[in-house]
């Protein structure tokens, strides 16, 4: 039998699903908004996530489910709603949501989703640079995510089992300032002053704390993102008003870079393309009418963006060019005629405000 987390916003509803599917000897769990179901989410860490999609504090389902399979990837979800469409189809199909359930609905079909989805491979495992760990009162970590596995067998750190004796200057000060804000703190191998960015989030009824480790080389681009502010529960600095005008387009030689902007721009409802030089920026550019914005950094090792923005500004005068750099290019943009200008490193509320102005 498995363990389930049900959420909904109407608590007899919850209690409704959990009395049924508690017959057939699972162990339920519910929570009557998402927060809730984050926060019980990942520690719980269920087998089977069941969750409405539309939440009243406005982080849909599918942004539930996105989070407890970061911390736990094998973790299933079967999505309810009483708005389906079909792009809601689809979405759930893209996020390996493995059943769809149509509201009203017999207690039959949600016994008969669960039974589907506990006989079905895991979900595809998605890639993201946010390591995770579970850490007991005494110290002891308790459970570690993907992501800080391969973070700590990089850095030969796996038999480590306390967390403070992953830092070389870890202490008791420090990490309960975590708790608050932003620490940095270096691993004890490795590279002198290659840091890790780490925040915590404490669970004192069940003496545990969870800690999120962001490598210095995405930490400035990721610790705004709404994917690692709900695992802490931490404010959203993304309005939930912001509405892209079409597809962004990031071009960066840099392939972390990449990625993180395409899963901020994915997380915050967008949907992003990327290349990692020109040739292929103009390829993608010319064949998806519906890129709006395109991410350009100046140092590539194609050279001067100055053809490329010509041809992309001949092909789509409309489009909003950004210009990025680490080292002060924004003179060198406006010759191009390139207005709009983000610096490196910027955070997601940089991003934000350029996409919007």
């Amino acid at each position: 039998m498995s363990m389930l987390l049900i959420v909904d916003d109407l608590k007899d509803y919850c209690d409704e699903l959990a009395w049924g599917l508690g017959r057939d000897g699972h162990q339920v769990n519910i929570a009557t908004n998402a927060q809730e179901a984050i926060r019980l989410g990942a520690v719980l860490r269920p087998d089977v996530l069941i969750t409405d999609w539309m939440l009243e504090d406005h982080i849909h389902g599918l942004s539930v489910s996105e989070a407890l399979r970061a911390i736990r990837p094998s973790t299933k979800t079967i999505l309810m709603t009483g708005y389906a469409s079909g792009d809601l189809r689809s979405e759930a199909d893209d996020s390996g949501v493995g059943a769809f359930l149509e509201k009203p609905f017999p207690l039959s079909g949600i016994r008969a989703a669960v039974k589907k989805v506990e006989e079905l491979p895991d979900p595809p495992e998605k890639e993201l640079p946010i390591a995770f760990m579970e850490v007991e009162s005494s110290g002891g970590i308790t459970y570690l995510n993907t992501a800080a596995i391969h973070l700590l067998t990089e850095l030969k750190l796996e038999d480590r089992k306390v967390f403070a004796e992953l830092f070389r200057d870890a202490d008791a000060q420090k990490m309960e300032a975590g708790l608050r804000e932003w620490i940095e703190l270096s691993p004890v191998q490795g590279e002198e002053g290659a840091g890790w960015q780490v925040r915590g989030r404490e669970y004192a009824d069940r003496g545990l704390r969870t800690y999120v480790l962001l490598p210095a080389s995405t930490a400035p681009y990721m610790k705004s993102a709404p994917l690692v502010s709900r695992l802490l529960g931490l404010p959203e600095v993304f309005p939930r008003d912001f509405q892209y005008a079409g597809h962004v387009l990031v071009v960066d030689d840099v392939s972390m870079l990449r990625k993180v902007t395409a899963e901020i721009v994915r997380q915050t409802g967008g949907i992003c393309l990327s290349a990692a030089d020109h040739a292929e920026a103009i390829h993608l550019f010319a064949h998806d009418a519906r890129i709006a914005y395109v991410l350009l950094d100046y140092d590539m090792p194609d050279g001067s963006p100055h053809s490329l923005v010509q041809r992309m500004m001949g092909l789509r005068p409309q489009v909003k060019i950004i210009g990025c750099s680490g080292g002060g290019r924004q003179s060198e943009f406006e010759q191009l005629g390139v207005s709009r200008y983000l610096a490196k490193p910027w955070q997601v509320s940089d991003l934000l405000e350029v996409l919007k102005h």
